[in-house]
């Protein structure tokens, strides 16, 4: 069951993480990578300086997937950096550009599955999310878009029907410039002056 004590945890892991020289970490993930320095740990990636947008990380409101029976963690992560870009591409994760504003930014949709133990009930963790002090965000659902931050995912390699790739897993968050969630449903009544008859 996930629980604040769930959540130090994750924070221990992240502040844990020791960066290794690239030739090790390149040999964890695949020959193809080259000349990425925000590699780190073995098979981790770190994306640095991403807008965030439809971050789904409340376990009590997960993001349900396409088939509304798939669910799951979630963030999209966004960049102008075509280095970055191509950089995460080569490392596995599915990056699709855009025009925006005239220019091109580029995507990616970042997920961790949700697993249900013998009775039934999810019990996966969400990734853990901490500010730029590393202090934990618990209340996720405050993060809105166009937030700004840090993200880490995992690599891990798989073979499906005779087919091999790597998949990637969205493991932690760093919130640097937070944008809060607005709810559309705000109220709009007006202050009544209780001296006054009200008709």
């Amino acid at each position: 069951m996930w629980n604040a004590r769930s959540q130090q945890r994750g924070l221990g892991f992240i502040k844990s993480l020791k960066i290794k020289t690239k030739n090790e970490c390149l040999k964890n993930i695949t020959d193809k990578v080259e000349g990425l320095d925000n590699i780190i740990g073995e098979n981790n990636m770190l994306l640095n300086n991403v807008e965030l947008s439809w971050v789904k990380l409340d376990p009590k409101n997960p993001d349900m997937g396409f088939d509304k029976k798939s669910p799951q963690f979630s963030c999209t992560v966004k960049t102008a950096d075509k280095t970055n870009a191509e950089a995460w591409k080569k490392a596995g994760i599915n990056v699709k550009p855009a025009e925006e504003n005239g220019g091109v930014v580029y995507t990616a949709a970042l997920k961790k599955k949700i697993y249900a133990d013998a009775d039934g009930k999810y019990n996966t963790a969400p990734p853990p999310v901490v500010d730029k002090s590393l202090q934990p965000i618990l209340d996720t659902n405050s993060i809105g878009n166009g937030s700004k931050g840090n993200v880490q995912v995992k690599f891990k390699p798989y073979e499906y029907m005779g087919k091999k790739g790597i998949s990637t897993q969205l493991l932690a968050l760093q919130i640097t410039d937070l944008v809060e969630y607005q709810s559309g449903d705000k109220l709009e009544f007006a202050a009544i002056d209780t001296d006054k008859d009200v008709i």
